[in-house]
């Protein structure tokens, strides 16, 4: 994916999301992410961009300041500062990097992957405009998942059935809007277009009408932001 992604074919792909009748594309920031989205905004580009934190912008908030170059609405932090912070008990740590992602003038999100972290920032009404909620829990930490599994736990990431509909109800009680993640479980759970249409039809009933999904396209081998925004449409018409 690295060496099909060059420059033009990146400013392809973000033309494809306009025509599609998308308006925002949420990505992590980088110094190839700097070249190429200022390059888009530079040709006309009319997107919208929520930016990602890289894991070291808590210990680095000076980066702030450069990734405001790119005029994001919002500057979320990563999920995994996010869960760093939250396995090791110091969680109210993330207010310090939020309270600087404030100060920028961009929107504030969180990227988590535990329910519970939303819970939390809810319940101790942090400062925030928005979630970032991954509908798997794939980065538990390993005893977790031996517990969860009989003592045994396979090598890799993990994807449990279980996840999203517990995931979801906390989306459906957070009172700021959340984008919800990992929808096709990084492709692990679909092998058709169908599947990825029921994937997306489950996503789009468990969440509020003020959220939103985010969803991974390739557009290598196959039309996937055209089909994807047509299966959207399908099933919000339903």
């Amino acid at each position: 994916m690295g060496e099909y992604h060059t420059t033009e074919r990146v400013l392809s792909f973000l033309r494809e999301l306009e025509r599609a009748g998308l308006n925002t594309w949420q990505a992590s920031w980088s110094e190839r992410l700097e070249t190429d989205w200022l390059k888009y905004k530079e040709q006309g580009g009319k997107l919208q961009l929520l930016l990602l934190s890289r894991p070291n912008f808590n210990d680095q908030p000076e980066m702030l300041k450069r990734a405001m170059k790119l005029k994001p609405m919002g500057i979320a932090q990563h999920g995994g500062s996010t869960n760093r912070f939250w396995d090791a008990g110091r969680f109210d740590s993330c207010l310090d990097y939020l309270k600087h992602i404030r100060d920028t003038g961009a929107m504030v999100g969180l990227s988590c992957h535990n329910p519970l972290e939303v819970e939390y920032a809810e319940e101790k009404s942090w400062d925030l405009d928005y979630y970032m909620t991954s509908l798997y829990y794939m980065v538990r930490p390993r005893a977790e998942f031996e517990k969860l599994l009989g003592g045994q736990a396979p090598l890799g990431e993990i994807y449990l059935p279980s996840d999203p509909p517990r995931m979801m109800v906390t989306i459906r009680k957070a009172r700021k809007p959340c984008l919800a993640y990992k929808v096709l479980a990084a492709g692990r759970t679909v092998d058709s277009p169908q599947q990825v249409k029921e994937r997306m039809g489950v996503a789009l009933s468990g969440i509020k009408p003020n959220d939103a999904v985010i969803v991974g396209m390739y557009q290598r081998f196959n039309d996937q932001v055209g089909q994807t925004a047509q299966f959207v449409r399908e099933i919000l018409a339903g």
